[in-house]
């Protein structure tokens, strides 16, 4: 922002100003500003460990870039600049760490609501006498602290607003966005792509391409230290994309956007468009194992194997039909099963696109949907951002999900919680909350196509889990590898829910020599 004070600091050499010196200091001051934890106080000027200014070509474009360093630094309108230096840990902790507080004036405007509301409010009760003017009395005083508290809610909400980017702002160096058209319609993705080694067969055709789907609250960020080890494990191309709903992806409005039949739609679209007609592998972690088993039915002419990690898909044990279809198909050759290949799998256990609902439990479910959006999407949201724009709940969840949480430090807690500074994570986060409700597919169903797929199909299912899970015990993934045919079981010992973080090699090497004895 151009303003005097950028302009003044552009011509000086020495210190940077007192942030409370200006028109847009004081208009802070007054209205509101946001201030770190452990940062200054407002109206202090940050000394050289805590900023460090620089001057930009051109006095008609002064500027002010802060870097974070002990102290706090904030822009002259009270807020920590979100775009920081490149390069470094620790890049956006400023604008994940804001807090913001409101000025005088804005308290008084506060006050001023709920006194207004309050007395309004005793004026258009009736008078009464005796207990019933103390009940009303009573009622107005409630409604005006209701308004205030609204009032400055809505305040504070407008100053965090000022500090969300559009995620192109907010991605990596590696970070790649692309338009997908699915089902659904079309949204910008998020996704990283590595690539290792020869990756191509002799005739220069795709050989394998590997895709990773993250689970809840999580985004590409979770396969960071994995994905190009195994990219170049595997001399394949790994993929890993942002469910709607998390991470830099595009938060669409319609609901049904963001069920993990969609997420797998997406997956599906990524992979041919960065590979063509290559060997694919569905990798998914957790609430990912869903949508990596979609994925895998819905191109079981091309998937090699399933790998499930942690996955949050309970295991149902098949029903006596599901069983004999099951055991009456081992041996039987994947073209046998691969009729009209895509659409056939696709509704192996009758979990293809939509399911079995009659027509009136489709309007009930649409019915349930839109009274949601209106009643519960505004509850949701209030305990979203409580929760999410708390760093002490990541700091628990992480810990709760790693074996050895000392493990879990600022810059892990700032790879998960980053999302929060896009434009509108947190209405994307509550519709994905809502798909989960609305439009989720039966459980035993997706277990039985993925047994059923296992036997009749060329698929190789692979299962990794923690020993020390707390989140997903590791007791239904050893059930579910006995319900699924030809199933490879693998507990991590010392780990915890996210194995490819806290034993990213151990967890390569087994993904390693799992598909090369396949291959043998």
């Amino acid at each position: 922002r151009v303003s005097s004070y950028g302009k003044q600091l552009a011509s000086s050499e020495g210190a940077a100003p007192a942030l409370g010196g200006t028109a847009k200091g004081m208009r802070g001051r007054w209205w509101g500003q946001g201030q770190m934890r452990r940062g200054l106080a407002p109206g202090t000027a940050p000394t050289k460990a805590s900023c460090e200014t620089t001057r930009a070509s051109g006095s008609a474009n002064a500027r002010r870039v802060v870097r974070v360093g002990a102290g706090l630094a904030t822009m002259p309108g009270g807020e920590p600049n979100a775009t920081t230096s490149s390069g470094g840990d620790g890049q956006w902790t400023a604008a994940l760490d804001y807090v913001p507080t409101l000025g005088l004036a804005a308290r008084a405007l506060c006050w001023l609501v709920g006194t207004g509301v309050a007395s309004v409010s005793l004026v258009a009760l009736a008078p009464g006498q005796g207990r019933r003017v103390v009940a009303k009395a009573a009622l107005a005083l409630l409604s005006g602290l209701l308004f205030g508290l609204l009032a400055r809610y809505a305040l504070l909400e407008r100053l965090h607003r000022r500090l969300c980017k559009k995620p192109e702002e907010v991605g990596d160096l590696d970070s790649k966005f692309t338009a997908v058209t699915t089902p659904k319609g079309t949204l910008k993705v998020h996704y990283k792509a590595a690539r290792g080694g020869a990756s191509s067969s002799s005739d220069g055709a795709p050989r394998r391409v590997v895709h990773c789907a993250h689970g809840f609250g999580a985004s590409t960020y979770s396969w960071g230290k994995t994905q190009q080890a195994l990219a170049h494990s595997l001399r394949a191309t790994v993929l890993a994309h942002d469910c709607p709903g998390f991470g830099l992806t595009e938060r669409p409005k319609s609901v049904s956007s963001y069920s993990l039949r969609n997420n797998a739609g997406i997956s599906l679209e990524l992979l041919r468009e960065a590979e063509g007609e290559g060997e694919a592998i569905f990798v998914g972690h957790s609430m990912g194992a869903l949508a990596a088993s979609y994925a895998a039915l819905e191109m079981s002419d091309r998937t090699r194997a399933l790998i499930l990690v942690a996955p949050a898909l309970r295991a149902t044990a098949l029903s006596p039909r599901q069983r004999t279809t099951a055991s009456s198909s081992k041996g039987s050759s994947s073209s046998d099963s691969n009729v009209n290949g895509k659409k056939k799998t696709a509704m192996i256990g009758g979990v293809g696109p939509g399911g079995r609902r009659g027509l009136l439990a489709r309007l009930v479910l649409l019915l349930g949907e839109r009274v949601s959006l209106l009643i519960i999407q505004p509850f949701l949201l209030l305990v979203l951002r409580k929760l999410v724009r708390s760093k002490a709940f990541w700091q628990r969840g992480l810990a709760t999900a790693w074996y050895a949480g000392d493990k879990v430090d600022h810059e892990v807690v700032d790879g998960y919680r980053k999302a929060k500074l896009v434009q509108g994570w947190d209405v994307g986060m509550v519709r994905f909350v809502l798909a989960a409700i609305f439009h989720s597919e039966s459980n035993a169903a997706t277990v039985a196509a993925v047994a059923e797929a296992a036997a009749k199909t060329n698929i190789k299912v692979l299962i990794v889990h923690g020993e020390k899970d707390r989140i997903v015990p590791p007791a239904n993934s050893a059930r579910l590898a006995q319900i699924i045919p030809n199933c490879t079981y693998h507990r991590i010992p010392n780990c915890g829910h996210n194995p490819q973080e806290e034993a990213s090699e151990e967890f390569i090497d087994i993904v390693t020599k799992f598909l090369s004895e396949k291959e043998e």
